[in-house]
């Protein structure tokens, strides 16, 4: 078995760690356990926060040994310390103008800032958060076709504002440049630099909103029922999520076979 000190795998949940009943196959349980033997580093990068997370995958602080990145790359968690490390987000009276603009000229559009409100990410209606409260992503929900206007809109008015991506066809997430799973990717492997233990970085997801997570790393992986983009971004084309992706990853780093 090959020494994993110095790796880390980052993976999504949707559609990655997850199976398609929303459950950690046991094999990917298993393999995570011998990973961290081995001395490798595992922790989970996902659109969910918290309790979110706990809802599908009881007791993940058990098997992270590294912080956590939530809400999409706004929040980097240290689960040891139960506090954040970062937190990248945006004050309501600066977004909120913006935001209701989009909702003029889509009505049509649900959207949804979230905010912290005890202790937990919520999504809230524009009208319902204070000028004061910080807004950690925003979600856009509609039909395709009505998600690609919001885009385009957001885009078109308010270039390099967002960082816009889809987490499935009808939700996309936006959140400000420097809080994508792809920059708190590259700030937790800093955190590490500066704590004396180099990272290398495998990324594992699946959809839009992992590509820049994936770019991000020094290896990068996906399902094989990822979408089309990230099979292109991928340099590794893992087994399907249902079979056990992730156990699939460990198996090649520990087996050397990358």
């Amino acid at each position: 078995m090959k020494d994993a000190h110095g790796l880390l795998i980052v993976t999504d949940l949707d559609g990655t760690l997850l199976d398609g009943n929303g459950v950690v196959p046991e094999k990917n349980l298993r393999a995570i356990e011998r990973f961290k033997a081995a001395g490798g580093r595992f922790t989970i990068a996902s659109g969910r926060y918290g309790k979110s997370i706990e809802s599908l995958f009881p007791g993940y602080q058990r098997y992270v040994n590294a912080p956590t990145i939530f809400s999409n790359g706004a929040v980097i968690f240290d689960e040891e310390k139960g506090s954040p490390i970062s937190e990248v987000t945006g004050l309501a009276h600066d977004l909120i103008p913006k935001l209701e603009s989009v909702k003029a000229a889509l009505p049509e559009m649900d959207i949804f800032p979230v905010v912290m409100r005890d202790g937990s990410l919520v999504r809230q209606w524009c009208c319902e958060v204070g000028e004061d409260e910080r807004i950690y992503k925003t979600l856009f929900r509609g039909e395709t076709e009505l998600i690609e206007r919001g885009r385009a809109y957001v885009e078109e008015h308010f270039p390099g504002f967002w960082a816009t991506s889809l987490s499935c066809p009808s939700l996309l997430e936006l959140v400000l440049p420097d809080a994508t799973k792809g920059a708190s990717l590259r700030r937790l492997k800093k955190w590490f630099a500066d704590r004396g233990e180099i990272i290398k970085t495998a990324a594992v997801g699946d959809y839009e909103n992992d590509l820049d997570m994936l770019r991000a790393a020094d290896i990068s992986a996906c399902p094989a029922n990822a979408i089309p983009t990230v099979k292109a971004a991928a340099k590794i084309r893992l087994c399907d999520h249902n079979d056990g992706c992730i156990a699939d990853l460990v198996d090649r780093l520990l087996e050397g076979r990358m």
